[in-house]
Formats: C-alpha cells, structure tokens, sequence
C-alpha cells in the first residue's frame, strides 16, 4: 500500500560539502530551518576537517577529501537506512518541503522497486511511472542519474560508485559504465511541473557553479541577510549566466560549448 506509514530511520538525508565550500553550509542551514522545519530524517553534511556549528544537520568528517564518490561512499558504508535523500550543500531550499510527499516519494520507490527518483525538474514528462506523478527516465538517457535532489537506493548508488570520481565525472559517464557491466538502475522523476507542492525546490541553478557564486545564488544571499558572504567568491557574469540556461533548440549545445570555452580561458563576463 502506498500509503503505509514509514519509520524515519529508512531515510538518510545526505549533504554532499567538502571544506572548500563552508561558505554555502549556513546558509543551507538557514534553508532548511525556514523551508523544512517539521523534517524528521537524520542529516549528514560531509565535511573534511571541519565541523559545523549548525543544528540542522552533523557533520561526518572524513579528513582527507578523497573526492567526491570515495568521500559519498565512506558515509554510505556507515549507514544502514534502505534509502538516502541526496543533496548538496548549495541547494538552498526556496520553498517549503512537504515532509509527507517525501514519505509517499519513499513508498513509490519501495513498492515497485525504483533505485533512484529525482524530486525536481520536470524531465520527461511524456512518459508515465507505475504510478501517478511520476515519470520513468529511459535508460541510456545523458543525465539520466544527475546529482540533483533525489532519493537513492543507498545498496544501489554504493554499487555503481567509483573511487576518485568527481560528481562530474559520475554524471558524464555513469550510463556506459552501467551498459558496459550490465548493471540496472531502475530510475524516474517526480512529474514536478504538474506536482510541485511535492517537490524538493531551491535556488535556480543551485549557488554556485564553478567556484562564483551563481546570479540566482548572490540574490539568495541578499535577501536573506547573508550578504556579508558574497566577497567570499566572485559573481557569475551575465552572459555566463545567460548562456547557462538557454534551453532553444538549435543553440543549447552551441551555448554548452561556449559556456565550456569561457570557463577554459576563466572568461566571467
């Protein structure tokens, strides 16, 4: 039944930070204090030598930063709930989070087997789930296992993790790893456009991008008082940003190419 009732223990809820990105910690924090007040699940925020003052989530030290999947998968190794609630340290919450959304999510995922549900982004639309408000994400897809908010089968995302990947890395080659080792990650994503009270929403192209603190993220800092950050990081320029969310048949892999180009020569205008 998907309406059963769930221990909270069956969600982890994991940050993924290293020191080098502190600066985005309080303010996540600040998101989740306002934006999901009522959220029962455990948090971890992955650090390295740091701690955080934080009571929105604890600090998992690894020390060293082996990377992006070595440091994911030392925390995954020392949990034991059936599903994780992946996010990142910039994803700053902009609207309220329905607690009890994120239960059904878990139950969709339980009841017919999905490893991986994306709770943002309305991706695939056409297609239809084994249940309302969600979409199945064809395998093969670029980007189909993206490092957005979602729910991850944590034995799943532990099997198809690569020492010393960055999250680029596992984004970019994920699909022929798992063609290539015959492995199934059975994945959709929450029909977002059409549900979005049940989504997880936070800042337009999350807070930074390439080390600047992107347009959308400043203007985040701003208006939560936190402006004091912003000399912390450079701001994205305006064609970057420009060219960042162009989505026009045609031009989006000409503006990706620029876009790689700028960042190449550290071109931020």
């Amino acid at each position: 039944n998907m309406n059963d009732s769930l221990s909270h223990h069956e969600i982890t809820i994991v940050i993924s930070s290293c020191d080098h990105f502190s600066d985005c910690w309080d303010v996540l924090s600040v998101s989740l204090k306002q934006f999901w007040p009522d959220c029962p699940f455990k948090r971890y925020l992955i650090t390295n030598r740091q701690n955080s003052n934080s009571d929105q989530f604890q600090a998992f030290r690894t020390e060293d930063d082996r990377g992006w999947a070595s440091n994911l998968k030392m925390v995954l190794e020392r949990l034991n709930s059936e599903f994780i609630l992946y996010l990142q340290e910039d994803y700053w919450l902009n609207r309220p989070v329905d607690t009890k959304a994120i239960e059904k999510h878990l139950n969709f995922c339980r009841t017919y087997g999905y490893d991986y549900l994306r709770l943002t982004f309305p991706e695939y639309d056409r297609g239809r789930s084994d249940a309302d408000g969600y979409c199945v994400i064809p395998t093969g897809i670029r980007y189909r296992l993206c490092l957005q908010a979602a729910l991850w089968r944590r034995s799943k995302l532990l099997e198809i993790l690569v020492e010393g990947w960055s999250g680029w890395d596992f984004e970019r080659k994920i699909e022929s790893l798992l063609a290539a080792q015959n492995i199934s990650v059975k994945a959709a994503v929450l029909h977002s456009s059409k549900w979005p009270k049940e989504s997880i929403r936070y800042v337009d192209g999350t807070g930074v991008r390439k080390g600047r603190w992107t347009r959308s993220g400043a203007a985040y800092l701003a208006d939560c008082g936190m402006d004091k950050l912003l000399k912390r990081r450079p701001k994205e320029g305006c064609i970057l940003d420009f060219l960042t969310h162009v989505k026009t048949p045609g031009f989006h892999q000409t503006s990706r190419v620029l876009v790689r180009i700028m960042n190449q020569l550290k071109w931020n205008f």
